[in-house]
């Protein structure tokens, strides 16, 4: 019982996890300088609150 749920938790992530990371590959080289600049801008949004 717990190696099927083991197995049902493992593909449930791996469902979600592999699109999601192979999407935020494919993407890191459009949104690298976008996602850079908002983070170091909310990075001195919080410094500054």
């Amino acid at each position: 019982m717990l190696d099927l749920m083991c197995w049902g938790f493992t593909a449930v992530v791996g469902g979600w996890v592999l699109p999601l990371a192979i999407g935020v590959v494919r993407g890191a080289g459009l949104l690298s300088a976008r996602s850079i600049f908002w983070n170091s801008a909310m990075g001195w949004g919080t410094l500054e609150l």
